[in-house]
């Protein structure tokens, strides 16, 4: 992969994490799964992290490192709920944030496509950076409630608060770019 620098290596790191952590569930019984699944997930989180540091700081940023950025989290983020999803005890109380988590990423990243391609894009924000470090905290803390059997209810507790916090910041991120697109249709 030449001309590939390290901030993209790690971003591309993260879709090997992702592509991963399904593997974990189908090689191992659980608890051991769920501790697989929170070590995987935990160092894509610091890949992500790290990544951006890099770039900005030793200069490093590329439109290829930017575009895979984007995306390398929302298939982290997507392929670890539809796993708390299918194996979390208390799925119900999941599924609407996740419905809405899903949604919003899914327009968003049609609507950058469609921008990026007509030279207007669309920058992150801050409560979208919010909205990411909330759902990665949320998917952590449920990984790890799954590590330590899935019955310690404070730690279930606190991932299932956290992801409604997370859509709560994701529907609230969601409709901010959804207005900037339309500003930047009507100039």
């Amino acid at each position: 992969m030449r001309g590939t620098n390290l901030p993209t290596l790690l971003t591309l790191s993260r879709f090997f994490a992702a592509l991963l952590l399904p593997a974990a569930f189908l090689l191992f019984d659980r608890p051991a799964a769920d501790m697989a699944a929170l070590l995987l997930f935990i160092f894509a989180a610091l890949t992500d992290f790290a990544d951006g540091q890099i770039a900005r700081r030793f200069g490093l940023e590329t439109p290829l490192g930017a575009a895979l950025d984007s995306v390398a989290d929302k298939a982290l983020v997507m392929i670890s709920l539809a796993l708390l999803l299918a194996y979390f005890s208390r799925s119900e109380w999941l599924l609407i944030p996740v419905c809405v988590i899903f949604v919003r990423e899914l327009l968003i990243a049609g609507l950058r496509e469609q921008f990026s391609g007509k030279g207007m894009p669309l920058s992150v924000t801050s409560a979208g950076k919010w909205k990411s470090a909330c759902q990665m905290l949320a998917i952590a803390l449920l990984f790890c409630n799954g590590a330590v059997s899935d019955s310690y209810k404070l730690l279930a507790a606190a991932g299932i608060l956290v992801l409604w916090l997370a859509a709560g910041l994701t529907f609230y991120s969601g409709m901010d770019y959804v207005k900037k697109a339309i500003r930047q249709l009507g100039q």
